[in-house]
């Protein structure tokens, strides 16, 4: 399931600005704790640990 970004949790500074856009965790993972993220035909997994630490593997 794809979560929709509200608003609130997803904001870029101007996109002029070198600095990156800033998303909330909490916006990725809603109630999961673990992501798949699909770059350039690769499948990687962003896991959140117990400790609130992310890990990202191949």
């Amino acid at each position: 399931m794809i979560a929709r970004q509200k608003p609130e949790d997803c904001f870029a500074i101007d996109s002029k600005s070198s600095h990156p856009k800033v998303i909330l965790s909490k916006t990725l993972f809603g109630k999961d704790k673990q992501i798949v993220i699909s770059h350039e035909g690769q499948h990687y997994q962003l896991r959140l640990t117990k400790y609130k630490k992310l890990i990202l593997t191949k």
